[in-house]
């Protein structure tokens, strides 16, 4: 019904716009809707300050990757690359990770240096 409205609404003024700008208002409200009610019933406690972080990070390192993709392909690509392997120190580096993947982390880290070393 909200799809069908706002449809009616804005796609007369704004295009292929007006379309899409519905179809994302109307995907944010059905998981708002799914999100209220099913917390209803299964409480599920979200870590709403960690999705936050990484959504900002995640939001800031596009724009980063936008803007260096203006300047030239390679430079681009080279900052790229840089990003997506930073990303997950800049995560480390802002404390996004608790004690225990920290810890995780670290033996991971220690069983990739042990087989590196054995072959």
């Amino acid at each position: 019904v909200f799809s069908l409205a706002m449809n009616f609404l804005l796609v007369p003024r704004l295009g292929i716009y007006g379309s899409a700008l519905v179809l994302v208002l109307s995907n944010l409200l059905m998981s708002f809707l799914f999100y209220h009610f099913a917390q209803r019933v299964y409480l599920i406690k979200f870590e709403w300050k960690r999705l936050g972080m990484l959504l900002g990070l995640g939001v800031i390192f596009y724009a980063i990757a936008l803007l260096a993709q203006r300047i030239d392909f390679y430079v681009g690509l080279t900052v790229k690359m840089l990003l997506v392997i930073s990303f997950p120190f800049v995560l480390y580096k802002f404390g996004f990770f608790d004690r225990d993947e920290k810890r995780r982390i670290l033996l991971g880290k220690t069983m990739i240096i042990n087989l590196i070393k054995n072959h």
